[in-house]
C-alpha cells in the first residue's frame, strides 16, 4: 500500500503544472501607442516588471515575462515583453516574443 501511495505522489508531481507572471494578451498589446503610452500605464496593464534597465540619456527598459510549464522541465508557453521608454517615461518602442506555436522545451 505504501508503494502505491508513493507512486501516486510521484506521478502527481511529474504531471503538475505551474505558471509565473501574467499572460500577455494581444488585446493589451493593441492598446500600446508609441509616443503616447506611459511607463505608469504599462505597469498598471501588465503588473510589475521582472527587470528594469537604465540606458543612455535617461532612457529606461522594462521587461515582463510569462511562463507556463507542465511537468518537470516542460515549457508550454513562454512570453517576453520588453519596452523602451524615453526620459519622460513615454513608450518609444517595444518587442514581444511568444513561443505559442513553436512548442519550445526547456533544455532543448
Amino acid at each position: 500500500m505504501r508503494k502505491i501511495l508513493l507512486i501516486l505522489v510521484l506521478i502527481i508531481g511529474l504531471v503538475g503544472c505551474a505558471s509565473k507572471g501574467t499572460e500577455i494578451k494581444q488585446e493589451q498589446l493593441n492598446q500600446l501607442v508609441r509616443g503616447q503610452t506611459t511607463r505608469t500605464e504599462m505597469i498598471a496593464m501588465f503588473g510589475q516588471p521582472v527587470n528594469q534597465g537604465f540606458l543612455d540619456a535617461g532612457k529606461i527598459s522594462l521587461k515582463w515575462v510569462y511562463v507556463y510549464a507542465v511537468g518537470i522541465g516542460g515549457i508550454q508557453r513562454f512570453q517576453e515583453l520588453v519596452a523602451l521608454f524615453n526620459e519622460q517615461g513615454v513608450l518609444e518602442q517595444y518587442f514581444m516574443s511568444d513561443n505559442k506555436d513553436a512548442g519550445a522545451r526547456l533544455g532543448k
